[in-house]
């Protein structure tokens, strides 16, 4: 069984020691995200559905070209965040720094595979279709776990290690979907007091601070359970 009081608290020191990475992260992460995926997909939004094939040029680059900049800083910050969370900061960047684009070219390839689920979320279809999306998500994320970090940490595949159980893997599901909805939550919470008391950019900046604690967090969870169950990469 995972020690998931261990885990969520180890998570909560580690982001601490690390606050100034995190905003220094968000810095590079925020503003493709607030100028361009964010005003592109508002923009989408407004068009009706039967008219979605004649959607303007110049917008479905920005849409493209922030879509594509969102997911290869998602899966730098996710591949440098499990590496800081198992070797350190400095290892995690020193360690072969040659291998990075094949790094995140691994990780966003994971990512990719374990959202097929989540087409169901980007429907109009409720609340309830979107938590089983999340749902979704998440397992499908306790399954690639152990393929995510040793893709971070450039570990050779055919690596003998003890498979997870199904029962692990729906434990590890559950795990990584409360944190999801937690985060979620203080994010509604923090992003509505913004939008009542008048400060709409400030509520953009937090946005894109909560999705790399998002990010983050993740990484971290995957790293440390990895951890648990294996032998722990040496710091180089």
């Amino acid at each position: 069984m995972l020690p998931v009081l261990a885990i969520l608290s180890e998570v909560y020191r580690l982001h601490w020691r690390h606050v100034l990475i995190l905003f220094a992260i968000t810095a590079a992460y925020a503003p493709p995200l607030i100028f361009g995926l964010g005003p592109a997909m508002l923009e989408i939004s407004k068009i009706p559905p039967d008219q979605m094939q004649q959607i303007d040029g110049a917008l479905r680059d920005k849409f493209m070209l922030s879509v594509a900049a969102v997911i290869v800083l998602s899966s730098a910050i996710f591949v440098f965040w499990v590496r800081l969370t198992l070797v350190g900061p400095r290892a995690a960047i020193l360690g072969e720094p040659i291998r990075w684009p094949i790094r995140m070219v691994r990780v966003a390839l994971l990512f990719a595979l374990a959202g097929l689920g989540g087409f169901i979320a980007l429907l109009p279809l409720g609340a309830f279709r979107q938590v089983l999306a999340t749902l979704v998500i998440s397992f499908l994320f306790a399954l690639l776990s152990r393929r995510l970090v040793e893709a971070c940490m450039d570990i050779p595949k055919g690596q003998k290690h003890a498979p997870a159980s199904m029962e692990e893997n729906f434990r590890f599901g559950a795990l990584l979907a409360a944190a999801s909805f937690l985060l979620l939550l203080v994010q509604t919470l923090v992003s509505g007091v913004l939008a009542v008391i008048g400060a709409p950019m400030t509520a953009n900046v937090a946005a894109g601070l909560f999705s790399v604690l998002a990010i983050t967090v993740m990484a971290s969870i995957h790293a440390i359970v990895y951890r648990l169950r294996t032998v722990p990469p040496r710091p180089v």
